[in-house]
């Protein structure tokens, strides 16, 4: 019994719905051959989006150098305040010379070129990148298939009241289900696009003044003076470098060495090298010891 109400609950969901399709031509058809109004209207709606105001959204990049970035950004800020825009982002980083600053500005579609130019006075520009997207086919196209869409959910729904057993109800509430989240996945697309449409899109980029150092002139003694000690000192750094690398193994490794090598000698009868010792000095002349003065026949 449940396959057979299986196979028959889409049959019972495809009736209605060439039944409506058939009398919705029945009814164009019977319009047209009466000059009712339906004809007329269908004529009237392509010349309706071709006379109305395209829809574009604009996007932007602004880079600015400025001497006091947090005053600029505080008055960036304000601009677009004034034209009831907003401020969708804001980052800082630095401070003094290197404090940066990233604002990302939502403007009225309307005042969006004119607010562009007013934030370029704040400080010496840099780079600027505009664009706009024409999306009113888009916006057109996400209309129909909302329709289409809710259209779809209120057949859903009569089906649902119209239900004659358990398993007609729940296979109905599952396809409910779905058709409405496909229904409120396009409406968020809409409400994004009409956002974007409504609101322009400037990032703005502050950054502090590069300070350009003056070119040195030719070296002199004094410069000459100071390389020389810089020179020293790090010859004295790079020797004392070495020096402390090479002492680890001077005593771990030179002072076994000098051991064995002197062992070494004594065991083959060989004089060790020693420091011969210091001899006196010979007595002068004259003194205890020492020669004789020679005589005054002996000049």
């Amino acid at each position: 019994m449940r396959r057979l109400a299986a196979l028959l609950l889409p049959i019972a969901l495809a009736v209605p719905v060439l039944t409506g399709c058939s009398a919705g031509r029945e009814d164009s058809d019977s319009g047209t051959a009466t000059g009712g109004d339906p004809a007329p209207a269908a004529t009237e709606a392509p010349a309706a989006r071709e006379g109305a105001d395209r829809l574009v959204v604009y996007t932007g990049e602004l880079s600015l150098t400025a001497p006091d970035v947090p005053g600029a950004a505080r008055q960036a800020i304000a601009a677009v305040d004034a034209v009831d825009g907003f401020v969708a982002g804001d980052e800082r980083e630095g401070s003094g010379d290197t404090a940066t600053a990233t604002l990302t500005l939502r403007i009225p579609a309307e005042v969006y070129t004119a607010t562009v130019e007013s934030l370029a006075a704040l400080g010496t520009e840099q780079a600027r990148e505009l664009s706009t997207t024409d999306v009113t086919e888009t916006s057109a196209d996400l209309d129909t298939r909302i329709a289409t869409k809710r259209a779809s959910v209120e057949r859903v729904r009569e089906l649902m009241e119209n239900a004659a057993s358990l398993s007609e109800v729940v296979a109905l509430e599952a396809e409910l289900t779905t058709r409405e989240a496909e229904l409120a996945e396009l409406q968020a697309k809409q409400r994004d696009l009409t956002d974007a449409v409504t609101f322009g899109t400037l990032t703005l980029r502050l950054e502090s003044p590069v300070n350009e150092t003056a070119p040195a002139g030719p070296p002199g003694f004094g410069s000459g003076v100071a390389s020389g000690w810089d020179g020293l000192l790090l010859f004295l750094g790079v020797s004392a470098t070495v020096l402390g690398f090479l002492l680890p193994f001077l005593v771990v490794v030179g002072l076994p060495l000098a051991a064995l090598w002197t062992w070494s000698r004594r065991r083959r009868g060989l004089p060790v090298l020693r420091r011969a010792p210091r001899r006196p000095a010979p007595p002068f002349a004259g003194e205890p010891g020492g020669p004789k003065p020679p005589g005054p026949g002996r000049f």
